[in-house]
């Protein structure tokens, strides 16, 4: 139970970090309880993207904030979600890899496929580095997230990770 209260808190800094990002910081209770709410019922109901999104919508909306505003802390939010998978499976096969041999059609070794999955955390910190201008698809534009909010963010996403992993472990 303690574990997943904390993965649970863990996950509200998501929102919390998404909202310095797009730089509409919000009083802590208010984001905690969006996040709570939209977290767990999404984990609850499943179709997370759903239903995650439209309470967010919701909330967040009524607090001041633009679709366009919750669009990008949706976004943030699954990147940083996807970034802790990425890092944590990169690292945990990079530094203890797998035998795949049980496996005829994967023909690289679970050390590569690490130092793989290790490369878009990487590539999106440096990104933050090198590029100073925001990303541009058409009429959208995303600012690039600066090393002191992006290294947060994977750090963050693994913690979050650690948690539920720590949940599985022990109920296992």
């Amino acid at each position: 139970l303690l574990c997943t209260v904390l993965s649970y808190l863990i996950a509200t800094g998501y929102d919390w970090l998404a909202l310095r990002y797009i730089r509409h910081p919000l009083p802590w209770p208010k984001v905690g309880f969006a996040a709570l709410i939209s977290y767990a019922i999404s984990n609850s109901v499943g179709l997370s993207v759903l239903t995650s999104s439209s309470l967010r919508y919701r909330l967040y909306s009524s607090w001041g904030l633009t679709a366009v505003d919750i669009a990008r802390i949706i976004l943030f939010t699954t990147l940083t979600l996807w970034l802790g998978i990425l890092t944590m499976g990169g690292v945990v096969l990079a530094l203890d890899p797998l035998d795949l041999r049980a496996f005829p059609h994967l023909v690289m070794n679970s050390r590569l496929l690490g130092v793989l999955l290790l490369i878009p955390p990487v590539a999106y910190v440096l990104l933050g580095v090198l590029r100073r201008q925001p990303l541009q698809a058409g009429p959208w534009t995303l600012p690039m997230a600066r090393p002191r909010l992006a290294l947060p963010q994977l750090a963050l996403s693994c913690l979050d990770w650690v948690m539920a992993s720590a949940v599985l472990y022990i109920l296992l």
